[in-house]
C-alpha cells in the first residue's frame, strides 16, 4: 500500500495469482488424474538394473571362483606380496625297526632265515639310534628388513639335542645372527666321536671347542661386513675390497630381485603349473581356508623355472659372483618337463589351504605326508600377512669382538696342543720336548711348545 492508502499493480497482481491457485486446489479438475506409469517404470527399471548387475557379479564371482582361478590368484597373489611372514615345519619320525641290516651283507634276502648248504641268510631288524628330527623355520618380510629363525630339535639314542638360529638382515645391510644351545649339546656329547677312532684326537680339540662355543652361544652378534673382513690381518687388503664390493652387489640385487617380485608372479601366470581340486580326505588343517589338493603340471613348471634362469641371467647377481669365482656366476642349467616328471613322480599328497573372499583369494597353508613302514614324515607351511615391525636386537655385541676373542682362543690352543698330544700319543718324548724343569737341568734347549 503506497502513501495515499491504494494498493500497487504489483500487490493486487500477485493476491490475484495467490487466491486462483487456491481456488485450483479446492474445486476438483475435470481433467483426467495422472496415471502411475511413469513411477512403476522406474520401479521396474531399478529391478532390471538390479537383475544385470546382479547377475554380472554372480558370473564375475562364478568366473573368480573356479579352482583354475583360485589357484592362479592365490599363488600369484603370494609372490606378489611385498610383506609377508612363513612358518614352516617339518617332522621325521624313525619307527621301530627303521633299519634293516644282513649279517651276511647278501641283498638278495627275505625277512626270514633261509638254510642252504652253503650259509644261513637272514635279515635282522636293528634298532636305529635315530629316533626323530624336528625342524622349525620362521621368516618375514618388509620392503627394507628381513628376519628368519630356525631351531633344530634331535632325539638321538634317547637324548634330545636342541639348536636354534636367528638371523635379522636391516636395511643398512647389517646382519644379525645368534646361535642358542651350543653349550647344551656340547654337555650331552658323549660317544658320537666326530673325529674317526681317535679319542685323543677328540680331547685334543676339547678344550678349543668348549672355549669357542662358550663365546658364540647365547649372544646376538652384529655383522658388518666391512668392519669384520677389515679386522681379518691374514687377507691382503686388495682381496678385503673384492669381498666388501660383491657382498654390497650382492645385497643390492637381492633386495633388487625382492622389489621386482611381481615379476615371478608374471612368470608364473604364464605357466601356472598349479591345479587343484577339492580335497577329499578327512584330515584337518591348522591354517585357515578351505583344503585343495594339489597336481603339478611338469610342462609349465619346467617354463616358469627356466623364465626364471633367464631372468638370473639378465640381472647384476652373476656379475657380483664372478668378481670372486667364475664357476660360481656360471647361468642355472634349464630344465626338461622329463626332469621335473622323475622328480615328482614319487611325492606324496599335497595339500594347500585357501581362505576365498568375494573376489580375492589367499594361500595360507601347504601339507605333505609320507608315511612307509620305515619313517614318517611331516611337512607344513602357513602364509601370513606381516604382524610385527622388524627391528634389529638391541643388545647385539660387534663381531669383530667375537673374531677377537676365538683368534685369541685358537692361538692359544695351539700353544700347548702338541705337548697334549705328545703327552698322550709319546709320554717318553714328553719331558724331552716339553717339560721345563728337566732341561733346566739337561741343559737342553727349551722347545717352543711346553705350556699345558
Amino acid at each position: 500500500m503506497d502513501k495515499a492508502g491504494t494498493i500497487s499493480p504489483e500487490i493486487a497482481k500477485a493476491a490475484s495469482e495467490v487466491n486462483a491457485a487456491a481456488n485450483e486446489a479446492e474445486t476438483p479438475s475435470n481433467k483426467p488424474e495422472k496415471t502411475s506409469k511413469p513411477k512403476k517404470g522406474l520401479i521396474i527399471g531399478i529391478a532390471a538394473g538390479v537383475v544385470v548387475i546382479g547377475g554380472s557379479v554372480g558370473v564375475a564371482y562364478a568366473v573368480s571362483n573356479t579352482p583354475e582361478n583360485i589357484a592362479l590368484s592365490a599363488i600369484s597373489g603370494l609372490f606378489n606380496q611385498k610383506e609377508k611372514s612363513i612358518s614352516g615345519t617339518f617332522e621325521l619320525s624313525i619307527k621301530d625297526g627303521g633299519g634293516l641290516y644282513s649279517n651276511l651283507g647278501n641283498s638278495n634276502l627275505t625277512d626270514n632265515c633261509l638254510k642252504t648248504a652253503q650259509a644261513t641268510n637272514c635279515l635282522v631288524a636293528q634298532r636305529n639310534p635315530l629316533e626323530s628330527v624336528k625342524i622349525e623355520l620362521k621368516s618375514a618380510n618388509s620392503l627394507d628388513n628381513g628376519e628368519a629363525s630356525a631351531s633344530l630339535s634331535v632325539v638321538y639314542d634317547g637324548k634330545t639335542y636342541n639348536i636354534s638360529l636367528g638371523t635379522v638382515l636391516i636395511k643398512d645391510y647389517t646382519v644379525y645372527i645368534s646361535i642358542n644351545g651350543l653349550k647344551e649339546v656340547l654337555a650331552k656329547y658323549d660317544g658320537v666321536d666326530f673325529f674317526g677312532d681317535s679319542v685323543i684326537s677328540a680331547e685334543l680339540y676339547q678344550d678349543l671347542i668348549e672355549k669357542t662355543v662358550s663365546e658364540i652361544d647365547g649372544t646376538w652378534w652384529k655383522i658388518d661386513i666391512s668392519d669384520l673382513v677389515n679386522a681379518v690381518d691374514t687377507i691382503s687388503n686388495e682381496e678385503k675390497e673384492k669381498i666388501k664390493s660383491t657382498y654390497q652387489c650382492l645385497i643390492d640385487e637381492t633386495r633388487k630381485s625382492v622389489n621386482e617380485s611381481s615379476k615371478y608372479g608374471d612368470y608364473y601366470k604364464n605357466n601356472a603349473f598349479v591345479s587343484i581340486s577339492d580335497y577329499k580326505g578327512g584330515k584337518t588343517f591348522s591354517s585357515e581356508g578351505t583344503p585343495y589338493t594339489v597336481k603339478l603340471d611338469s610342462a609349465k613348471f619346467a617354463n616358469f623355472y627356466n623364465e626364471i634362469v633367464n631372468h638370473y641371467d639378465d640381472s647384476k647377481l652373476k656379475d657380483c659372483l664372478g668378481s670372486l669365482n667364475e664357476t660360481v656366476a656360471e647361468k642355472p642349467a634349464k630344465i626338461s618337463a622329463e626332469t621335473v616328471d622323475k622328480a615328482i613322480k614319487d611325492i606324496p599328497e599335497i595339500v594347500i589351504t585357501i581362505k576365498n573372499g568375494l573376489f580375492s583369494h589367499d594361500l595360507t597353508g601347504v601339507y605333505i605326508e609320507a608315511d612307509n613302514e620305515f619313517a614318517n614324515a611331516k611337512f607344513s607351511a602357513k602364509f601370513d600377512k606381516l604382524k610385527n615391525k622388524i627391528e634389529a636386537p638391541s643388545d647385539a655385541k660387534d663381531a669383530t669382538e667375537l673374531l677377537t676373542n676365538i683368534t685369541k682362543t685358537f692361538n692359544e690352543w695351539q700353544e700347548t696342543a702338541q705337548c697334549k698330544y705328545i703327552k698322550k700319543e709319546y709320554p717318553q718324548y714328553f719331558n724331552y720336548y716339553c717339560d721345563a724343569n728337566y732341561h733346566s737341568k739337561t741343559n737342553y734347549t727349551v722347545q717352543n711348545n711346553y705350556n699345558i
